[in-house]
């Protein structure tokens, strides 16, 4: 029998104790896991010191492929996989109520994704070239020139992770670039904080944008905002309406996966051009991409919501 002042599970406090409970375990099982990585890679790697000193200065192409690689994995477990779980089980002391861990997307609604995904690609290219023409005022010069270089470092960071030269292979691509980003992504992102803000604000709508923007901006990458925007809302709604967090996975792992095939074949940098010249030279392309998202999502709305009464 549970005590009465007992502080978990933490589905039993006030919205503010949780959200202040889920963050006191975030800060605390990162910064100990992230200590831990860091000092492991001190171990396993000889370059280490001089690895950390370039990426600290932006210079990112100097680095050794496997170094980027083991940050990119453990990283993932540190800061997002691991805390996240832990959060999960301090809310209902237990690892997949939280999260709709248990919840499995049916055939018909992960179908619906695949071609949500697709089309998004092409409807999020022309708006990442939207983005990428953003200039601010003269007086805020040198914000402008940090977020460049931000988004320059993100590029270089990138392409050395996806190049087919610097990696053993393509599943090692797809397993760190693809797969472990969008589980630790979605965990944290909606099974997380998606779930604290609605229960703080009781408005699934709202949880949904301060999620995404959040998860748009903790990239640093403000030359691909609205983008990534458009994606962390996708992620939400598909969290909120299915109360499973495996079809957010899901839509997160193919929306990675793809560039992550292409790169390996045709390369990072001509597999974005390629996309960019085809929504250049196909304009209906975005209309007609944008109608069907829409269609897609009313659809998957109308599937989940449907699963959701027959439970």
């Amino acid at each position: 029998m549970q005590r009465k002042d007992a502080l978990f599970p933490l589905s039993r406090q006030t919205p503010a104790i949780r959200v202040a409970g889920a963050m006191l375990i975030f800060l605390t099982v990162s910064l100990i896991l992230t200590i831990l990585l860091y000092a492991a890679g001190s171990f396993l790697f000889p370059g280490w010191s001089d690895a950390r000193t370039m990426m600290e200065s932006g210079e990112i192409k100097n680095v050794t492929p496997a170094i980027l690689r083991y940050l990119q994995a453990g990283q993932e477990f540190a800061l997002f996989i691991v805390p996240s779980l832990l959060i999960s089980y301090a809310m209902q002391l237990d690892f997949s109520s939280e999260m709709g861990l248990k919840k499995c997307p049916s055939l018909a609604s992960l179908t619906l994704v695949v071609v949500l995904v697709l089309l998004v690609i092409v409807l999020n290219t022309y708006i990442a070239w939207l983005n990428s023409k953003m200039t601010l005022p003269q007086r805020w010069s040198n914000i402008e020139e940090w977020m460049k270089a931000k988004e320059l470092i993100a590029q270089q960071y990138t392409i050395l992770l996806t190049s087919k030269t610097s990696s053993p292979s393509l599943y090692t691509n797809i397993i760190i670039v693809a797969l472990l980003p969008a589980i630790g992504e979605e965990f944290f992102f909606r099974g997380v904080l998606q779930k604290l803000f609605g229960g703080f604000f009781k408005n699934g709508n709202a949880a949904v944008w301060i999620a995404a923007i959040i998860f748009s901006t903790i990239h640093f990458q403000f030359f691909g905002f609205l983008p990534r925007l458009l994606l962390g809302l996708i992620f939400g709604y598909l969290f909120l309406w299915s109360g499973s967090i495996w079809l957010p996975v899901a839509a997160h792992f193919l929306n990675n996966l793809i560039p992550v095939v292409t790169a390996w074949f045709v390369g990072w940098n001509e597999g974005t051009n390629i996309t960019e010249h085809f929504v250049n030279t196909n304009p209906m392309s975005v209309i007609f991409s944008a109608l069907i998202v829409i269609a897609v999502l009313i659809l998957l709305k109308h599937e989940l919501k449907t699963v959701k009464q027959s439970e």
